[in-house]
């Protein structure tokens, strides 16, 4: 699974930490997450459990269009559970043949319609 954007409350990073470590231990399915927290942001709300560290990667920024090209296309699915706000990364993800897992919220439904599979809460 791939997570493209700041690692933000807002963002719901903890849902896709909490996603991605329950995904790791129960199908051994990697996460690979793509953003940075700055100043501004708070730190990461959960911290990444010894078992399954392994499997959950922090790449940071990633500035080469290329590589984040490579990291959607590799990736089984987008995990975007935004709280409030939509991004370009779904469609971003949609480019590149990418499934997309995003929130229920009217700026993703605007954004995605129905090419995205919605969560309805995380």
């Amino acid at each position: 699974m791939l997570y493209v954007g700041s690692l933000s409350h807002r963002k719901n990073i903890a849902g896709v930490l909490a996603v991605g470590i329950a995904m790791a231990r129960e199908r051994g399915i990697p996460l690979v997450l793509v953003g940075s927290s700055g100043a501004f942001l708070s730190p990461l709300p959960v911290s990444i459990p010894d078992d399954v560290k392994h499997l959950i990667r922090l790449e940071g920024q990633v500035e080469d269009l290329g590589r984040l090209g490579d990291l959607y296309r590799n990736a089984r699915c987008l995990l975007f559970p935004s709280f409030y706000e939509a991004s370009s990364s779904p469609l971003e993800a949609m480019h590149f043949a990418c499934p997309v897992v995003a929130s229920d919220i009217p700026s993703m439904r605007e954004r995605c319609g129905d090419a995205a599979a919605s969560l309805r809460s995380l």
